[in-house]
């Protein structure tokens, strides 16, 4: 577990870095995430379309084409949406946040790790000395 735990000092240059020390692959699986819900949701859209379609209500049958092509990007779309909504890691906010607001003032000690006991293990060395703790999963 050491090499998981890092501190930042309020004269730290590399603050992000380390509390964000896989941006790297954070670039690949957000780029990889876009294209797999792009494509997944497009072909939903298609599905979707296709069932309209076999339904035969006019908007659907009037321009099959045109319907198909609409619902496709219209899922694409959704797809995207969604992946960036994930990408942006809304649950790293306030834990960055707190480390940020922390740094300015005294040391942070930044833990990465995945597995659930060891968070609580972390959690329960640093609770007694810690002002404030912060997790994001």
């Amino acid at each position: 577990m050491v090499e998981q735990i890092d501190t930042a000092s309020p004269e730290s240059i590399d603050f992000e870095h380390k509390l964000e020390p896989n941006s790297k692959g954070n670039g690949q699986t957000v780029l990889s995430s876009h294209l797999i819900l792009g494509l997944v949701s497009s072909e939903v859209g298609l599905i979707i379309a296709g069932v309209l379609m076999t339904i035969d209500p006019a908007f659907a049958t009037s321009s099959p084409v045109m319907m198909l092509a609409a619902v496709a990007i219209l899922g694409a779309f959704i797809g995207l949406l969604i992946a960036g909504a994930i990408s942006m890691h809304p649950d790293h906010e306030q834990a960055i946040n707190s480390a940020r607001h922390a740094t300015h003032h005294q040391w942070s000690v930044v833990v990465q790790t995945k597995a659930h006991h060891q968070i609580e293990k972390a959690k329960k060395i640093m609770q007694p000395a810690a002002i404030n703790l912060s997790e994001s999963f």
